[in-house]
């Protein structure tokens, strides 16, 4: 017995009258979780389902680039976070500022 794809087993289930197994729908939906990093947001088709990459968001881009300029300039996760506070600047969530925030956008900034 070989082993089919997602696409293949579905389509097989439908042309013989069964029902799919399972797992095979589920190899056809991917489930992304979490959120997605400051600055973007998931790209969503017509029936509202995360299924294509991401697209930007400009306001959010430009507190991703003063992170790193205010981290480049040599201030602290804690002081970066007071300036951003400061400068009005939103989380992705709206909520407060945290180091730990700072520090995790600025390891996606520096991993691209």
């Amino acid at each position: 017995m070989t082993r089919k794809s997602g696409s293949e087993a579905l389509e097989i289930a439908r042309t013989e009258g069964q029902r799919p197994l399972p797992a095979a729908i589920r190899r056809l939906h991917v489930v992304r979780a979490g959120a997605p990093p400051l600055g973007w947001r998931r790209w969503c088709p017509g029936d509202g389902k995360a299924a294509g990459g991401f697209v930007p968001i400009p306001h959010e881009a430009t507190t991703r680039e003063r992170i790193r300029e205010l981290r480049d300039a040599g201030l602290s996760l804690r002081q970066i976070c007071e300036s951003l506070e400061q400068e009005g600047r939103a989380t992705k969530r709206g909520g407060r500022w945290a180091p730990q925030t700072v520090a995790r956008v600025l390891s996606r900034v520096h991993s691209r």
